[in-house]
């Protein structure tokens, strides 16, 4: 059975999810170049992956975390989805929103 999941994030939770990331998520493999509040009032970062294995900038706002969050939802991946229904997300959950969104894929980890 395949069930399919949609969420509805306000800009705080988006904000909360990619401070997370930054903050601890994906330091295991990306290093964070800026962090700043962009002309919206939201937090945006720009990064890159420690390996060099992807060498392009991304950079992380609330639309990367919204596209992570459907791809999330749309996944095999359910108990991430329950953490953020249950207001429980951390910064592996953040951390595999961030990826999906970025490579489609978990990469790392």
């Amino acid at each position: 059975m395949n069930i399919q999941y949609q969420l509805q994030l306000t800009e705080q939770e988006l904000d909360d999810l990619l401070i997370t990331a930054i903050e601890g998520g994906i330091n295991y493999w990306a290093e964070v170049l800026s962090y700043h509040k962009d002309e919206n009032g939201w937090q945006t970062a720009k990064i890159i992956d420690h390996d060099g294995e992807f060498t392009e900038y991304h950079t992380i706002n609330h639309d990367t975390i919204r596209l992570g969050v459907d791809r999330l939802c749309a996944s095999k991946y359910e108990w991430h989805v329950t953490d953020l229904v249950n207001d429980n997300a951390d910064a592996t959950t953040a951390d595999v929103i961030v990826q999906l969104a970025i490579f489609d894929e978990i990469v790392y980890g």
